[in-house]
Formats: C-alpha cells, sequence, structure tokens
C-alpha cells in the first residue's frame, strides 16, 4: 500500500499524521438515561 500511495505521490506519515488529529465527537445523551426516541437504556448506577 504504502508503494501505490508513494507512486500517486501521497506520503504514508502525512496520511497517518491526518488520521491521528481527527477528533470525533459522540452525542452527550448517548451516555445518559434520556434514552432515543425509540427507547430509553437505563445504565446501572
Amino acid at each position: 500500500m504504502a508503494g501505490a500511495l508513494s507512486a500517486r505521490g501521497q506520503g504514508v506519515r502525512a496520511i497517518v499524521a491526518a488520521l491521528q488529529s481527527q477528533r470525533i465527537e459522540t452525542p452527550s445523551w448517548g451516555y445518559g438515561n434520556s434514552g432515543t426516541r425509540f427507547k430509553v437504556f437505563p445504565a446501572p448506577g
């Protein structure tokens, strides 16, 4: 894969760095007892 990317002028290190800099956010409502519009998912504790 590294060879194929290099042939296209794309550096593996640059791609890895770009992926590592990504931040993935998840909705806060997914962590409480509020649930979704379909069902409430109780959490222990």
